[in-house]
C-alpha cells in the first residue's frame, strides 16, 4: 500500500498540469480519450467515468471516451488488423486536434499503447502516459518509481483521483 500524502506531494506539479490540460481541451471543444490493458484498462475506464459523471461534486460532464470499453470495436480491430492496432485505429477515426490522449501502462512496453502514443503524437494530439519506471514518448509521462505492478496500479488510481479532485475544484 502506498503512502498517499507523500506520493501525491511528489507528483503535485504533474497533477496540476494534467488537470489544466484536461480543462483546456474540453473548454476548447475537445474530448479526453483514455486507454490501457488489463488492470490499466480498468483505471482508464474508471478515469473516464469520473470525468463524465462526477467524483464528489455535481458539475458539468467532461467529454471523455475510454477506447478499451468498446469490446466489439476492439475485437474487430484485433481480428482484422492485429491487437497492436486496437487503440491507434480508433484514434485515427475519432480524435481531432482539440483532443487529449491519456494512456495507462504499468510496464510502459505495451505495443498497442506505444503505437497509440506514436500515432497521436504524429497527428499533433497532446499525450499523457501513466506508467511504471519507464521513459516514454508522451508529452507528459507520470512515472511511478517501481517495478511492482500492484504498487504502480495503486499509485495510478490515487493520482487519477487527485487530478479529478483538482478539476472539480475549478469547474461548475
Amino acid at each position: 500500500m502506498i503512502n498517499n500524502a507523500n506520493y501525491i506531494s511528489s507528483h503535485e506539479n504533474n497533477i496540476k498540469i494534467v488537470a489544466s490540460l484536461i480543462l483546456d481541451a474540453v473548454d476548447n471543444g475537445g474530448t479526453v480519450f483514455t486507454c490501457g490493458n488489463g488492470g490499466s484498462a480498468a483505471t482508464a475506464a474508471h478515469f473516464t467515468c469520473e470525468l463524465m459523471v462526477k467524483m464528489e461534486k455535481i458539475r458539468r460532464p467532461i467529454a471523455s471516451v475510454c477506447l478499451n470499453a468498446d469490446v466489439i470495436t476492439m475485437t474487430a480491430i484485433g481480428n482484422d488488423f492485429g491487437f497492436d492496432k486496437v487503440f491507434s485505429r480508433q484514434i485515427e477515426g475519432l480524435m481531432c486536434n482539440k483532443d487529449l490522449l491519456i494512456c495507462f501502462s504499468t510496464s510502459g512496453e505495451s505495443k498497442n499503447i506505444i503505437e497509440a502514443l506514436e500515432l497521436a503524437k504524429a497527428s499533433a494530439f497532446y499525450t499523457i502516459l501513466f506508467t511504471g519506471n519507464r521513459d516514454s514518448i508522451a508529452d507528459i509521462t507520470i512515472r511511478v518509481e517501481s517495478t511492482n505492478v500492484q504498487f504502480i496500479q495503486e499509485a495510478h488510481d490515487v493520482l487519477m483521483h487527485k487530478i479529478v479532485e483538482q478539476i472539480e475544484e475549478r469547474i461548475n
